[in-house]
């Protein structure tokens, strides 16, 4: 009996042990998790916790993240200074406009690489790795001539054999230096999303295209009706993911489009137009650097809003088709 009892206590105090152990081990990634979000989410207190800041306030040392009271003051001041409706609207054009030819071209690009085998196919499949891993500024200088001087896909050169000159024209400065290679599979960031179509396409069943071709449907048709719709998921994904970086993008955006009114474009040089502006209107007096601070901020906060605004709609869906898409990293 006695024996039986000390063998119980034994197992009670490994129980024990292995509840505490798991408390800890909670314990523990719980407080990384939080240092980690801490990280990520500083720029973002920071930025909310001033642009809503009197700038009065900035020289405060009382205040550090609570502004003792709140004000729109920064946002209405800004707007006098930045033409925020006309960059807003010129931006989600371009944006949304490049975003949907990009879902277009990489779409059909990943469903050829993923359902037809041809020639050339390592080849190709080797130069989407390479849009990948290769910097965009590589390649910027050869981008900047070929729409500099756009040929027509070689139709002005063969113009040129007539009539002595080449026939060009000059995208620089027009959107249609961010449409066209959208359009042709060479956007930002396209050749990832043509290997995330690709892979996507390649775990669907193929007995669904061998029934819809049984039908009757050609490839095409089989495309569009069967395939199409069973991609949802990654669809959600490209496009939010797309949306985001065409959004964000400044590099492209001021080389071939180099007085486009988008946001973007307008936040580098936004400070020297507060800096102008404060100096106009105080009639030469000292320029007030926690006014330019708070100003600033609150141009961030206008850059941002429409991106979060969109995933805070569409959250779930993306949540749900990373998960469905087995999109992982």
């Amino acid at each position: 009996m006695l024996s039986k009892a000390i063998l119980q206590n034994r197992i009670t105090e490994k129980r024990g042990l292995k509840g505490a152990g798991r408390v800890i081990g909670s314990l523990f990634r719980l407080a990384v998790l939080i240092s980690l979000s801490v990280v990520a989410l500083f720029p973002v207190i920071y930025m909310f916790s001033v642009a809503f800041r009197p700038y009065e306030q900035m020289s405060d040392p009382t205040v550090v993240w609570i502004p003792k009271s709140l004000t729109l003051y920064n946002f209405k001041r800004l707007l006098e200074v930045f033409d925020y409706p006309t960059a807003l609207l010129n931006t989600a054009k371009i944006t949304l406009i490049c975003t949907l030819l990009t879902m277009i071209t990489c779409s059909a690009a990943g469903y050829g690489l993923a359902r037809y085998r041809f020639k050339g196919q390592k080849l190709v499949l080797a130069v989407v790795i390479l849009m990948i891993i290769v910097p965009p500024q590589n390649i910027l200088i050869s981008s900047f001539i070929d729409l500099k001087y756009f040929d027509f896909f070689g139709l002005g050169r063969i113009v040129g054999l007539f009539t002595g000159e080449p026939l060009t024209y000059s995208l620089i400065g027009k959107e249609l230096s961010m449409y066209l290679p959208a359009a042709l599979g060479s956007g930002i960031r396209s050749g990832l999303f043509i290997l995330i179509f690709s892979r996507f396409y390649a775990g669907l069943p193929k007995e669904l295209e061998d029934a819809a071709a049984i039908d009757g449907c050609n490839p095409l048709n089989t495309y569009i009706r069967v395939v199409l719709p069973s991609a949802t998921s990654i669809f959600v994904v490209v496009f939010l993911l797309s949306f985001v970086w065409y959004w964000n993008d400044y590099y492209f955006t001021n080389t071939f489009m180099r007085d486009s009114m988008t946001l973007a474009g307008q936040l580098p040089a936004l400070k020297s137009k507060i800096d102008v502006t404060i100096h106009n209107i105080s009639s030469g007096a000292v320029i007030n650097d926690d006014l330019v601070t708070t100003m600033t901020q609150a141009a961030y906060i206008l850059m941002i809003a429409p991106p979060i605004a969109l995933y805070v709609v569409l959250q779930r869906k993306f949540t749900e088709s990373i998960e469905r898409s087995g999109i992982v990293g």
